[in-house]
């Protein structure tokens, strides 16, 4: 880093969403999980995180993370393929 310069100051901001935007068209929660299974590696093949594995790191059931999950899914898809 020295040969880029000195970093001096960092800010880190919650993301906002536009209307526009997919994930807007997402509850605050089916946003969490499916960026934290992305950021983990649910979606690779192979997975690196289980769904159970997923859970316990949100703190919530199995059950309630794969509904999450598959809500947001379907939302997404559903926006995505909206003029098919």
């Amino acid at each position: 880093m020295s040969t880029c310069g000195e970093i001096r100051n960092v800010a880190f901001e919650q993301p906002s969403f536009s209307d526009n935007d997919a994930l807007s068209r997402l509850t605050g929660k089916q946003r969490e999980l499916l960026i934290a299974a992305k950021r983990h590696g649910y979606y690779e093949y192979p997975r690196r995180i289980t769904s159970r594995q997923l859970a316990e790191k949100m703190g919530i059931s199995k059950t309630a993370a794969i509904e999450h999950l598959r809500k947001a899914e379907t939302r997404l898809i559903s926006s995505l393929l909206s003029e098919y």
